[in-house]
């Protein structure tokens, strides 16, 4: 069987299970937190309290068969509604437990959206928490499909907890929920668009591009230290394709496949795996290249062969190629060490030629990597949500060309001076610490100069608004 009609027969099986899944289970809460505390954790402020549920509920699995899966739902507490409802999808965790159903894996950051006013549902994934098998990792279908089913399921909580919701529907996610972020968007314009709306997403330093962008970043010739992604998502797809993928001992050289096997069966998790792999590595290399582990014989597949099964794999897992109604804004760093930053600008282009009404890709920091870009795209992603809510407000324009206003020096010490075409006039500035905090908040409309002396050194950002947009600057402090 070819690759692309087993391809189109697993997502056949899977639309087949459409009206047997979706179905809730149970909704119990798992925490209520106050809007102060809520604060003391995030290290930001927010607008309102929170309850989250753990929720289960009947989707279908890789397999055809129905699974029980589950997620999170977290809601603004406290506060009359209508709320907006957010698909927030997590990045990659440690493990099957690493979950936000476990308050773990990345909750935090659903937790921090609820208190801005959205409904936000956040499934734990395929493979992940209560579902059964090996997570399929960076899988579109599959990523998409536990999102959509999950917001199916809870309406019916939602409905007999008198928790009103609007019909404003938005996706986010970061890494790896960055790419089902994108998967999400894509099924429900593509197989949901007669129940659901989506009005606009906000991915998030994701892989979109895997038969491309992340295949030259993860096989070149630099050092790549994330060498578990590769490994899970080898087992993945041969989950996804178990005829088309060959076994581990084709795919890999000898000394790497007892991690493997190890973080398969549930051993061991993902840092661990990691943590050996490099190990391994670094017996062959001075530095780690994730090359080392596969057998000559899949890299002249996956670089000469683009016909093969494998890269067919590849590439119907890419999500930098389709064409989207509703607008979507690719966040990134320009110094991103897990996810070429490429990924974003490919999509943009492919988007853009594909004839999408409203993409972009969206440079947060140049400097920033995937740790320090967290908090200031989730920043981003909420404000730019929030403009499609205010209907008075120019939602395509909320952000302002970033080049048309200058910061001197930067890096800095002492003061910095901001620079503004003669046609620009700002209304505030919020200066905002590296873990998201405002820290200083002026709205002298002549205001163009900061002292900052007496901050540590850091990466920090200025947020310029000038009527009803707004554009994020990112300094240096030095000291």
């Amino acid at each position: 069987m070819s690759c692309i009609k087993y391809i189109f027969l697993a997502f056949f099986c899977l639309s087949q299970y459409k009206t047997s899944s979706q179905q809730l289970i149970s909704a119990d809460l798992a925490i209520s937190l106050a809007k102060g505390i809520i604060e003391l954790n995030l290290g930001t402020e927010v607008e309102n309290d929170v309850a989250a549920y753990r929720i289960l509920y009947t989707t279908t699995d890789l397999e055809g068969r129905l699974d029980t899966a589950s997620g999170l739902l977290v809601l603004p507490n406290n506060v009359e509604g209508p709320f907006p409802q957010l698909i927030y999808q997590h990045g990659t965790v440690d493990g099957r437990f690493d979950v936000p159903s476990e308050l773990a894996g990345g909750w935090e950051l659903a937790l921090g959206i609820a208190s801005f006013g959205f409904v936000t549902i956040t499934p734990d994934f395929q493979g992940l928490g209560t579902s059964r098998g090996i997570h399929p990792y960076v899988h579109a279908d599959s990523e998409a499909l536990a999102a959509v089913d999950m917001l199916i399921a809870v309406q019916s909580f939602l409905r007999d907890s008198n928790i009103e919701v609007t019909d404003k529907l938005f996706v986010t996610g970061y890494s790896q929920g960055g790419h089902a972020a994108m998967a999400a968007h894509r099924a429900l314009e593509r197989d949901y668009s007669d129940q659901y709306k989506v009005t606009a997403s906000a991915p998030m330093s994701g892989p979109y591009n895997i038969s491309g962008a992340m295949l030259d970043f993860t096989l070149g010739d630099l050092e790549y230290n994330f060498v578990g992604y590769l490994a899970w998502t080898t087992l993945s797809y041969q989950r996804a394709y178990p005829d088309l993928m060959p076994d581990l001992d084709v795919i890999f050289k000898e000394k790497y496949i007892a991690p493997i096997q190890q973080f398969t069966t549930e051993e061991i998790g993902l840092g661990e795996l990691n943590q050996q792999l490099r190990s391994l590595i670094l017996e062959d290399s001075n530095i780690v290249q994730p090359k080392f582990m596969f057998t000559d014989e899949i890299l002249s597949i996956i670089s000469n062969r683009e016909d093969h099964p494998i890269n067919d794999a590849f590439k119907a897992n890419d999500l930098h190629n389709w064409l989207p109604v509703a607008p979507i804004r690719m966040l990134y760093c320009g110094m991103d060490e897990q996810v070429a930053f490429q990924n974003a600008l490919i999509a943009e282009s492919t988007m853009m030629q594909l004839g999408a009404p409203d993409v972009a890709a969206v440079l947060i920091d140049e400097n920033g990597n995937h740790g320090s870009c967290v908090i200031p795209a989730s920043l981003y992603m909420v404000d730019y949500f929030k403009g499609f809510l205010d209907q008075t407000s120019p939602v395509n324009d909320a952000l302002l060309p970033a080049e048309e206003i200058k910061l001197s020096p930067n890096p800095a010490s002492n003061e910095i001076r901001i620079d503004y075409p003669s046609h620009l006039i700002p209304n505030r500035v919020t200066l905002i610490s590296p873990i998201g905090q405002a820290i200083y908040t002026n709205e002298e409309k002549a205001m163009d100069q900061i002292n900052i002396s007496q901050l540590e050194s850091g990466l920090y950002f200025l947020r310029i608004e000038i009527g009803k947009q707004y554009v994020l600057k990112p300094l240096v402090v030095e000291k």
